[in-house]
C-alpha cells in the first residue's frame, strides 16, 4: 500500500529545480538595478534641465550662477554628486542678447560634434569614474563603453581606464534660445 507522499528522489528533483530558479533570478538582480538606477539617474538629469529652463522663463532668460540652489535633485541614483557647469555670461545677461558661448562640446555620439551649450549636467554613472574630459571650456562626451579616463579628481575617482560611462544631459545654446523665443521672453 503506497503512503501518498514524496520520495527522497523525488523532493531533491524539487529542490535542484528550485536552487536553479533562484541562482538564475538572482543573476538577473544585479543588471535590472544597475538598469533602474540609470534610468532613475537619467529622469533626475531631465528634471534638473527642466528646473534650469524653468529658472530662465521665470528670470528673464538668465540662468543662475550656481546650480545647487536651482535643480531639484543634487545628487545621482547612485548617490553621488550631480556635476553642473553653466555657462557665466548667460548668468549675467540675458540668453536672448547672447549668441556664441565659450562652452562647447564634443560628443562623440552627435555628427555635429563642435556645439555651443548653455549648460551641462553630469553623472559618473555606476563607477566613481567621472570620465568626462573638460579642457579649455570644451567638454568632451564619449561613446558609451570605450575605456577611457581622461579625468581623476580625488581619492574616490582613481586614475584608470574604464568602459565609459558617465550620463550628461547638456542643453544647446540655440535650444534655450528657441525655447525664450516659444514663449516671448526674446522677442
Amino acid at each position: 500500500m503506497k503512503n501518498g507522499g514524496f520520495t527522497l528522489i523525488e523532493l531533491a528533483i524539487v529542490l535542484v529545480v528550485i536552487g536553479l530558479l533562484l541562482g538564475i533570478g538572482a543573476g538577473m538582480i544585479g543588471p535590472l538595478i544597475k538598469r533602474t538606477k540609470y534610468q532613475e539617474t537619467r529622469e533626475r538629469l531631465k528634471a534638473n534641465v527642466e528646473s534650469l529652463i524653468g529658472y530662465a522663463l521665470t528670470h528673464g532668460g538668465k540662468l543662475p550662477a550656481r546650480c545647487t540652489n536651482n535643480i531639484r535633485y543634487l545628487k545621482d541614483a547612485w548617490g553621488k554628486d550631480i556635476q553642473c557647469i553653466i555657462e557665466r555670461k548667460l548668468t549675467l545677461q540675458s540668453i536672448c542678447k547672447i549668441n556664441h558661448t565659450t562652452l562647447k562640446v564634443k560628443d562623440e555620439n552627435e555628427a555635429n560634434t563642435n556645439q555651443e551649450i548653455a549648460f551641462i549636467l553630469l553623472s559618473s554613472g555606476p563607477n566613481y569614474n567621472l570620465q568626462t574630459n573638460i579642457k579649455r571650456r570644451i567638454i568632451y562626451i564619449h561613446k558609451s563603453g570605450k575605456k577611457i579616463d581622461d579625468y581623476c579628481s580625488s581619492s574616490k575617482d582613481p586614475c584608470r581606464p574604464e568602459a565609459y560611462d558617465d550620463i550628461p544631459e547638456y542643453i544647446l545654446l540655440n535650444q534655450i534660445k528657441t525655447i525664450l523665443f516659444k514663449t516671448g521672453i526674446c522677442k
